[in-house]
């Protein structure tokens, strides 16, 4: 049996999936303890929880012996809070994205300049009588 989050409409039904495996494991006597099953969710999780599993990953390796895994109800909240900051960053990504193109709209739209209709810069207009006054 394969299990990955990606397989999953969500991550609440990936660890509703994985505590029910953990059930029936179980149940026919086959033990697995919180550790392995940690290890192997992380082995199993994609590109956007890169920066979850490098963090976790650094933390076993800085505090050495003294790390404690935490408990799988503890990892899955971590995980949905993980998940929580993807979905958000995404969405400010989407915000960010459609708020740069719609200011470059504006700006090549503020670029263009505006039709000449006659009227003169007051500037121009003294350059342009002193001009041609000296014809």
């Amino acid at each position: 049996m394969k299990l990955a989050p990606s397989d999953f409409d969500s991550i609440q039904e990936f660890f509703t999936k994985i505590k029910l495996v953990i059930v029936h494991l179980n149940m026919c006597n086959i033990n697995r303890n919180d550790t392995q099953i940690v290890l192997s969710i992380l082995s199993k999780l994609g590109p956007d929880y890169s920066i979850f599993v490098f963090s976790f990953h650094c933390t076993i390796l800085a505090l050495g012996a003294s790390f404690t895994l935490p408990t799988l109800d503890v990892f899955f909240s971590s995980l949905i809070q993980e998940k929580d900051k993807i979905s958000q960053m995404g969405l400010q990504n989407a915000l960010k994205e459609h708020a740069l193109t719609g200011s470059e709209e504006n700006m090549g739209a503020s670029k263009k300049k505006p039709p000449y209709k006659g009227k003169m810069d007051k500037r121009i207009r003294v350059f342009h009588e002193d001009f041609n006054s000296n014809e």
